[in-house]
């Protein structure tokens, strides 16, 4: 299938943030989170990752993950089951995909899906966000919410 990078041209937050999300558990079956080790982490940082514990599915300490690769450093990947139970958690904690970075929260919130292949990367940091979507899966999304269609622009590098 081929799929193209959508960037998301401002950030999604607020209700439709929250509508992104819940969109995406028809899509997704995984969302991963990046501690980083060289970054001040306030106590809300611990309290997201205990609030997450029941769906973690994995870590991996590596220097890469969607988006994102780090030279001379490791961070860890956290890796949770995406279904409404994270789901709630990560639009109560967010109010918008940027507000994923350190020191408040975990970093870099995205959604993968079953085949592990990302569908939402965020880079928090940057303030850079897009999802990988087919044509097919781009025209679903329009229908569903108009107004992240309306803040897609088509990476045409790709």
């Amino acid at each position: 299938m081929n799929r193209t990078n959508y960037t998301l041209v401002s950030e999604v937050r607020g209700n439709t943030y929250r509508r992104l999300l819940d969109y995406a558990l028809g899509e997704c079956s995984k969302a991963l989170l990046v501690i980083r080790p060289s970054l001040r982490q306030e106590l809300s940082v611990s309290e997201a990752l205990q609030e997450l514990e029941p769906y973690l599915a994995d870590t991996q300490v590596t220097s890469e993950w969607p988006g994102a690769i780090l030279y001379g450093e490791k961070a860890t990947v956290r890796r949770y089951r995406y279904e409404l139970g994270s789901a709630a958690i990560f639009k109560r904690l967010g109010e918008g995909l940027y507000d994923w970075e350190q020191p408040k929260l975990p970093e870099d919130l995205c959604l993968l899906r079953e085949d592990e292949v990302p569908w939402l990367i965020s880079i928090a940091h940057e303030k850079d966000s897009y999802l990988y979507l087919s044509d097919e899966e781009r025209a679903k999304l329009a229908a569903a919410l108009p107004e992240v269609d309306a803040i897609l622009k088509r990476d045409e590098a790709e």
